[in-house]
Formats: structure tokens, sequence, C-alpha cells
């Protein structure tokens, strides 16, 4: 019976771990990331794709994304689609961003795809479907710009 229980709890543990590793761990650290990208969409009243290349360049360097090219950033401002070529950098001349007066809310959406080989292949051990391909995180900032 002891047996029994020891092998039940080393699974249980084991499983947890699997989970941590998989999931909650990239979860987290990107999570983070997309936090800091709204930080910068928030001084700067947008991002730029300069912002957009940076933060494609900083997940490209996780070993557990898929492909770091297929990162998705979009900004919504009200509900519309923001370019991000068009908006002002920090420091040059221009009044392409949202300000602070204006009291628009940016949406920022971000697409990340999940090398989760190794989760979709417990989940299917165990019969669990609809594992997602993508981590989708949403950041909502208003601008600091004035």
């Amino acid at each position: 019976m002891e047996t029994v229980f020891a092998i039940s709890v080393f699974l249980v543990f084991f499983f947890l771990a699997l989970g941590f590793f998989t999931y909650i761990y990239p979860y987290t650290v990107l999570q983070r990331d997309v936090h800091v990208l709204g930080t910068v969409a928030a001084r700067q009243g947008g991002l730029t794709q300069e912002d957009i290349d940076q933060f494609q360049e900083r997940l490209a360097r996780y070993p557990f994304l898929g492909r770091s090219d297929q990162v998705q950033v979009s900004v919504y401002v009200n509900g519309s689609l923001q370019d991000p070529a068009s908006v002002t950098p920090l420091g040059e001349e221009g009044g392409h961003y949202v300000t602070r007066e204006s009291k628009d809310l940016m949406d920022i959406e971000v697409r990340v795809p999940a090398s989760g080989t190794l989760l979709r292949a417990v989940a299917k051990f165990f019969g669990v479907e609809g594992v997602s391909d993508e981590y989708v995180f949403w950041e909502t900032v208003v601008s600091y710009r004035n």
C-alpha cells in the first residue's frame, strides 16, 4: 500500500513540474515582456515598428517558443487598429501619437506561437482536447505623452 501511495505522490509532483515548465513558466515570462511593451506604448503614445522589432528579437532568445518571426503585435486605439509605422517616436518632431489629454485607451494584443510539443503529447495521452498552439495576451494602457 505504501508503494502505491509513494508512486502516486511522485506522479503528482512529476505532472505538476511538467505543467510548470511547459505552460506556467513561459506564460509568466511572456506576460512580463508584454507588460513592458505596454509600458513603452504608454510612455510613447503608441508603438513604433522599431519597438515591435525589438520585442520580437527579445522573444527570439527564449527556447520555449515556437517561431518568433510569427509573433503578432496589434495596437488598437478606441477599437481601431493603429499603424505602428506612423507613430512618432519619443524625441522626434511630429504629432502622430496618442496624447494624454485624449484619454484614449490603447489595447495591445500579442499572439505568440507556442512550442508545445511536450504539452500536446501529454494532453493527447490524457485525452484532453483544445490545447492552444499560441499564447494570447492583452494589455490596456493610456498614454503618458503630452
